[in-house]
C-alpha cells in the first residue's frame, strides 16, 4: 500500500491506501490485527488519498491518475458513493481533506499551473479555486486544520523553499 490516510472514529481505525498492483484505492477497517479489506475504486486511482469522518461517514480525496482528476468518496464500508471534483488537466495529487458538518474542503495540488487548489461544499454545491501559487510552485504535501473557527492551509513552496501558510476559510 501507498499514499496511505488513516482515521479513527471509536474503536476502530480506517486507512486508505493506493495499491499499485491493482491500479485501486483501497480501504482497511478495524481494530489492530483485526482488519476488513475493501476495493473502493478502480482504475488507476486512489494515489495521494486522505481520509475524514464525519457522524459515521467516510470522505475521502484522492487522485485519479489515469484521468488527472480530482475524485471523491463518501459513504460507508460497502456503499460508497463518487465524484469527480476537478476534471482540469493534471490535478488531484497531494490531496487534504477537512470536514466540519456540511462544509467539505479538500486542498490538493494543480500540476499543470503549480497552484494550490481548493475544492469546497457547503450544503451541496462543490466550488473550486486557486488559492495559492502566482509566486511559486504551491501544493506539495498540503494539510488543513481548523482553529478558533476558521480553517487553515500550509503546504510546501517548492519554488521559494519555504512554507505557505494561510487562512482558506
Amino acid at each position: 500500500g501507498m499514499f496511505t490516510a488513516i482515521a479513527i472514529d471509536g474503536d476502530t481505525e480506517y486507512i486508505t491506501y493506493y495499491d499499485a498492483a491493482q491500479g485501486a484505492l483501497k480501504l482497511a477497517y478495524g481494530t489492530s490485527g483485526n482488519y476488513t479489506l475493501e476495493v473502493i475504486d478502480t482504475g488507476n486511482v486512489g494515489q495521494w488519498s486522505s481520509i475524514a469522518i464525519e457522524n459515521g461517514q467516510l470522505h475521502i480525496a484522492y487522485h485519479d491518475q489515469g484521468n488527472q482528476n480530482l475524485k471523491y468518496a463518501t459513504g460507508t464500508p460497502g456503499n460508497f458513493s463518487f465524484e469527480i471534483l476537478d476534471d482540469s488537466d493534471m490535478v488531484g495529487a497531494d490531496t487534504d481533506i477537512f470536514v466540519n458538518g456540511t462544509t467539505i474542503s479538500v486542498v490538493y495540488f494543480d500540476g499543470k499551473n503549480n497552484n494550490l487548489k481548493q475544492a469546497s461544499n457547503n450544503g451541496g454545491t462543490w466550488t473550486t479555486s486557486t488559492l495559492a501559487g502566482e509566486d511559486g510552485a504551491l501544493g506539495f504535501h498540503n494539510e488543513l486544520a481548523s482553529y478558533e473557527g476558521s480553517l487553515y492551509g500550509a503546504c510546501y513552496d517548492y519554488t521559494n523553499k519555504t512554507i505557505w501558510f494561510s487562512v482558506v476559510e
